[in-house]
């Protein structure tokens, strides 16, 4: 979410549900889940929903033929791109994915690495994958990744991660508790 400067809602909140919140607000901005936009900054949700196509209408949950079916239509960006980049040339995929990476939030970047092979098939004609996610990853993100590697069988993906997430354990790591939830029993 955009963070407008004069931050009325940030202000509207901390009123309403306790100054602890001002450290949640400070978790989120590090995080990157808010942010103050710059003026000359280039987001453009909608163009970026668009190009990686991560928004589908009518997705049919019990015979699915997209991975957007792991969110009822969205499907992950993080899935999308490997997607794209384990699917046809890596040249055509890179190309695309400096495309994208002006889209989204910064600071972003990309590393190519020197003298790197193309993907290599195994006598079995499997392709493997890694793909590790640094800070985590959703259950929705491997199921989609697991639904890649059903509907393309020449294609394995290895999926490694520094921890596993979902709604609640995202937002218990960020939002601050409130006083009376760290007051000790014996005391109230």
């Amino acid at each position: 979410a955009v963070v407008s400067t004069q931050s009325t809602g940030k202000r509207e909140i901390v009123q309403a549900y306790g100054y602890h919140h001002l450290l949640t607000f400070d978790r989120l901005e590090k995080c990157k889940l808010i942010y103050m936009q710059e003026k000359n900054q280039v987001i453009s949700y909608p163009t970026l929903r668009s190009k990686m196509k991560l928004c589908i209408d009518n997705v049919n949950e019990k015979d699915p033929t997209d991975i957007s079916y792991v969110f009822s239509g969205y499907a992950p960006l993080t899935v999308r791109l490997i997607n794209w980049l384990t699917q046809g040339s890596q040249r055509d995929g890179l190309t695309y994915l400096d495309d994208i990476v002006k889209y989204l939030p910064k600071p972003c970047f990309g590393k190519k690495q020197k003298n790197a092979a193309t993907p290599q098939e195994r006598s079995d004609g499997e392709i493997h994958t890694l793909v590790y996610f640094i800070g985590g990853c959703t259950y929705a993100e491997v199921s989609a990744l697991r639904f890649l590697a059903q509907n393309h069988p020449n294609k394995q993906f290895t999926i490694a991660t520094t921890k596993m997430l979902n709604g609640n354990t995202l937002l218990d790591s960020i939002i601050e508790p409130s006083p009376r939830d760290t007051i000790p029993d014996f005391l109230t």
